[in-house]
């Protein structure tokens, strides 16, 4: 579970869930979630830069739209992956020093380029943005 952004404001206790004991060595890494990580049923992984988000990290995280904005601390604190080589926009990663925790790349020359699919995953208060 790699470079994922789950804002639930407050509807559910846990953003990111792993069950059964035949998931071992699940890597859980650059994640922004405003829950908790719950490995269930005897799972077992390796969880790394997961990040608390608030509210005020994101554009409009009540309307959905999760990209980051200017100052959030998701910017640039994440760990480079090869295979997480684009974002949610798919804009390359990474655009400063490091990649950003979470499914967006926050870019300080304007706002994210539209995506071709539209937000139609978007709700407020539900699992908005996953880049895999």
């Amino acid at each position: 579970m790699l470079n994922n952004t789950v804002y639930l404001s407050g509807t559910y206790r846990n953003s990111i869930e792993y069950r059964f004991p035949s998931s071992t060595g699940t890597m859980i890494t650059n994640n922004l979630i405003d829950g908790t990580v719950w490995a269930r049923d005897g799972a077992r992984g390796i969880e790394t830069r997961t990040l608390r988000a608030v509210a005020s990290w994101f554009v409009n995280a009540t309307a959905g739209d999760l990209h980051l904005v200017a100052g959030a601390a998701a910017i640039d604190g994440g760990m480079n992956l090869a295979n997480v080589a684009t974002d949610l926009d798919g804009e390359a990663r990474p655009s400063g020093r490091a990649t950003d925790i979470g499914a967006d790349e926050y870019r300080s020359n304007g706002a994210p380029k539209p995506r071709a699919h539209g937000n139609d995953r978007a709700r407020p208060g539900r699992l908005t943005e996953v880049a895999e």
